[in-house]
């Protein structure tokens, strides 16, 4: 769960391994909430086996009187 007050951002850590033999590249995406809700700086890393590396993904929801006070379940993968 992230907690986040629009108009403020809060960041979410995603950890990812190769445990494969060979280098990978990984994409980090969010679903479930509006795109424009979300900011991956860096989305697509290469990693080489055995590697590891922390991904950042931000929740920014705007403050807007649009925007609705709630539970929003989303999907990192």
């Amino acid at each position: 769960m992230v907690v986040v007050e629009p108009g403020a951002t809060a960041p979410l850590t995603i950890d990812v391994e190769n445990i494969g033999t060979v280098a990978d590249e990984v994409e980090v995406s969010v679903e479930g909430v509006d795109g424009e809700w979300i900011a991956i700086p860096v989305p697509i890393v290469k990693l080489k086996p055995g590697e590891k590396m922390a991904i950042k993904v931000f929740f920014k929801p705007p403050r807007f009187s649009e925007s609705i006070a709630g539970n929003y379940p989303f999907v990192a993968k």
